[in-house]
């Protein structure tokens, strides 16, 4: 009986490592490496702005933002309008200026955050007068042909 127990005992012994050794280990998983895509893709942030110093009388601008997460928007004054304050990926904000009542220009800054990107744009808003200089009138018009509706008052210096 004990023969026959031992003689089945490395029959199974021999069975087991047979099938061990036939059996291949799926390779290890590398996360986030080589070509499999396992990580998530780094987030990126760029915003915009490209129409110079805003009127003293006030306006409205654009601002393009260009995101693949998620952002918000904050800025160092109290006295913009800003939409959307917060979004996810591209977006076009509309940041409005009211009138600066002083005469003395005043700085924006304006500063989008996503993750721990932060990019940060200022806007130069004109003070206000009852009087546009020449150069400010050209400057918002680009130099285009333009019809005036309405008064419009001009300070101007005459050199003879």
């Amino acid at each position: 009986m004990k023969n026959r127990f031992l003689s089945f005992f490395a029959l199974l012994l021999t069975v087991v490592f047979l099938s061990g050794a036939s059996c291949t280990k799926n390779p290890p998983v590398n996360p986030g490496g080589g070509g499999g895509g396992g990580g998530a893709a780094a987030a990126t942030l760029n915003v915009t702005y490209n129409d110079g110093d805003v009127m003293g009388a006030g306006a409205t601008v654009n601002v393009t933002v260009s995101s693949n997460t998620s952002w918000r928007v904050t800025t160092n004054v109290t006295y913009l309008t800003i939409t959307p304050p917060s979004g996810s990926g591209d977006a076009t904000l509309k940041i409005i200026f009211p009138k600066n009542s002083t005469e003395n220009e005043r700085t924006a800054e304006i500063t989008v955050t996503a993750g721990d990107l932060k990019k940060t744009v200022t806007i130069k808003q004109l003070g206000f007068s009852e009087f546009t200089p020449i150069s400010a009138v050209r400057a918002l018009y680009q130099g285009a042909d333009t019809k005036v509706t309405g008064s419009v008052k001009i300070k101007a210096s005459v050199i003879s």
